[in-house]
């Protein structure tokens, strides 16, 4: 996730990190891990999100539409 924010850019540009919807989700499901890891808050129904993740996987493979 790192080095995708250091090749394209956070915000700035049209064609940045966090323009796209697939990435705001990653960044999502990174952030709720390390909530979850600190154990500042149950972040249990957050959880959830990670199940949206194989979804990225369905639409850029054209044969599993």
């Amino acid at each position: 996730m790192v080095l995708k924010v250091v090749a394209m850019g956070l915000v700035a540009a049209p064609n940045t990190y966090l323009r796209s919807g697939w990435n705001l989700l990653d960044v999502a499901i990174i952030c709720t891990g390390y909530i979850s890891l600190a154990g500042y808050a149950n972040v249990t129904a957050l959880r959830g999100i990670r199940a949206l993740r194989p979804l990225r996987t369905i639409t850029r493979i054209k044969k599993m539409k």
